[in-house]
């Protein structure tokens, strides 16, 4: 049981650094990355399904150069349509490079992480109680 805590704790671990590294260059891009409003040009769907995004194009103007065609890639929210604004963050030194955070993947990383190291220290716990005894 004291191995399978420990390779627990290691896993966690791993995970909730990999968030925490995450949520530190997110939160670095939203500071260094400029604003912008994009038009979405247009949403594809997955196979029809309202609730799956597959791929959303965008548009947008930055330092009055017009950006077209960009890939925002799947997901975003449910109410995104053609012709819809939608701010992402322009990378000022390469401004075809388009960054939305993806807050919910670092919140998942770092709960499974941090589920983890709380099991794995109940089993080194319970583990150091039973040799005690």
């Amino acid at each position: 049981m004291r191995k399978d805590a420990k390779i627990f704790l290691a896993v966690g671990l791993f995970f909730m650094l990999t968030g925490v590294i995450m949520g530190v260059v997110d939160i670095w891009r939203v500071i260094n990355y400029d604003r912008v409003d994009a038009t979405l040009y247009k949403v594809y769907l997955d196979n029809g399904n309202e609730n799956q995004r597959r791929a959303i194009i965008a548009g947008y103007e930055y330092d009055g150069e017009e950006y077209g065609g960009i890939v925002l890639g799947g997901g975003g929210p449910l109410m995104m349509k053609d012709g819809n604004s939608y701010t992402v963050l322009i990378d000022p030194d390469n401004p075809e490079e388009v960054f939305y955070p993806s807050y919910l993947l670092v919140i998942i990383s770092i709960g499974c992480g941090g589920f983890a190291v709380y099991t794995g220290s109940i089993g080194l716990r319970a583990r150091k109680r039973t040799s005690e005894d």
